[in-house]
């Protein structure tokens, strides 16, 4: 799970978003969670939410993020994996928070040796992931139209950029550079060896913006 933020003053309605999810699905109370000491995990708000919930906080040590060194390192390799994946389609880093979810969905399915044989996901839920859905991030999709007022020799599809897959949904997340636009569809033929020219001007507000922080856990079940 992964929350693009605005403001850091957010943190404090993801993290409640955060806790119910877990709590929700795994049946447990969250106990003890490890933060840095940013001002956004000790303010009064955030102090308050813990105690009424009986949460046990561990905060390192001003300037030790080596204190925090899991989170930190993984959060190094979400970033690689996000710049790797804008470079190679030449995606402009404006959707980097698209690069960013993609590369949590895909970190979790794949294996780690912090787990024995088996991926986060399945570790999580206790079943293997469905990975016959993936495809390279950024490439050209080409999804279908669905006009009721099409005449005969319209476009039966329209070129979109593969953006991974839509939470809580059969289908793929696209953007459609010529409606500057997000749209989701199922219908969809993705070619890999080729991308969108982002030599077109792109003038769509970024579509995620602001503050990874470091809840970037289990990404959602396959539907």
């Amino acid at each position: 799970m992964v929350f693009s933020i605005e403001r850091k003053s957010d943190v404090i309605h993801c993290f409640k978003i955060f806790k119910a999810r877990v709590e929700n699905e795994t049946g447990n109370n969250l106990k003890v969670f490890r933060f840095d000491r940013g001002g956004e995990f000790i303010s009064r708000d955030f102090n308050t939410l813990c105690a009424d919930n009986g949460i046990i906080r561990h905060l390192t040590t001003p300037y030790t993020p080596q204190q925090n060194g899991v989170v930190e390192r993984r959060n190094r390799t979400l970033l690689e994996m996000t710049r790797s994946m804008l470079k190679a389609k030449q995606v402009p880093n404006c959707f980097w928070g698209e690069a960013v979810q993609h590369a949590i969905y895909i970190t979790n399915r794949i294996p780690t040796r912090a787990l024995k044989e088996v991926t986060p996901y399945e570790f999580y839920y206790q079943r293997k992931p469905n990975l016959e859905h993936l495809r390279v991030f950024g490439s050209l999709a080409y999804t279908k139209v669905n006009d009721s007022h099409l005449r005969k020799l319209n476009d039966r599809s329209k070129k979109t950029v593969y953006f991974g897959t839509e939470s809580g949904s059969k289908g793929y997340r696209l953007f459609d550079p010529q409606n500057q636009k997000i749209i989701v569809s199922r219908d969809v033929i993705v070619d890999e060896d080729s991308s969108w020219s982002w030599d077109i001007e792109v003038k769509s507000k970024p579509v995620c913006f602001g503050y990874i922080g470091p809840i970037s856990l289990i990404q959602e079940k396959d539907q």
